[in-house]
């Protein structure tokens, strides 16, 4: 009973947190400027009741020679509670529109053992014409969330920069749908503490 309350309390504090600050990454190619990605990221455990925030000294790994014109993968690393925590997202440009087309995440013990990985992909990930960038109040995907964030992973084609307009995602949540969300989870969970309470005074 104690681990369950345990673990129903470190899930709570997950969902619960919302990020007071973003971090801004870059990637860059022979000294040009590729990806500017602004966000605040909470990745899961998948198997264990851990959590940890993307820091903002996370490694960014690129083995780019020149800035991608087509298919663009931005992926980041970082070690945190006795794991090293990984996730790329893949972004892919057609016609001059570019899309978010799959999220990818691994966890492993510090010495690389144990690995844990995942990929996922939604038809309502984000998408935008090249030369805009992508932003949103939160996106949920396969145990891992992130806030506010402000994608551009084609910088070359919106002039260097973020550029000049964005295109808010189109499955984003307001502040209100956001609390409605957390309601219900909270209601489900404490009523299920609620039965296991009551079951476990009965036996």
């Amino acid at each position: 009973m104690r681990k369950i309350l345990q673990s129903v309390v470190l899930v709570v504090v997950g969902f619960m947190s919302w990020p007071t600050e973003g971090h801004e990454y870059e990637l860059s190619a022979n000294g040009k400027l590729c990806m500017k990605m602004d966000m605040t990221t909470l990745m899961f455990h998948p198997f264990y009741s851990t959590s940890t925030w993307m820091p903002a000294d996370a490694e960014i790994i690129s083995n780019y020679t020149e800035c991608p014109a087509d298919t663009a993968i931005f992926e980041a690393k970082w070690t945190d509670q006795g794991y090293i925590w990984r996730f790329n997202l893949r972004f892919e440009n057609v016609e001059a529109k570019y899309s978010l087309q799959r999220f990818s995440g691994i966890v492993t013990d510090e010495n690389g053992k144990g690995a844990r990985n995942w990929t996922y992909w939604e038809s309502t990930y984000p998408k935008a014409p090249i030369g805009k960038y992508v932003f949103c109040d939160v996106l949920i995907t396969a145990r891992t969330k992130f806030y506010n964030y402000k994608w551009q992973p084609f910088v070359q084609g919106a002039g260097g920069d973020y550029g000049a307009d964005g295109k808010e995602c189109e499955n984003g949540l307001n502040g209100a749908q956001i609390f409605g969300v957390i309601f219900v989870l909270l209601f489900g969970i404490f009523s299920l503490l609620f039965l296991l309470i009551i079951t476990n005074a009965g036996n």
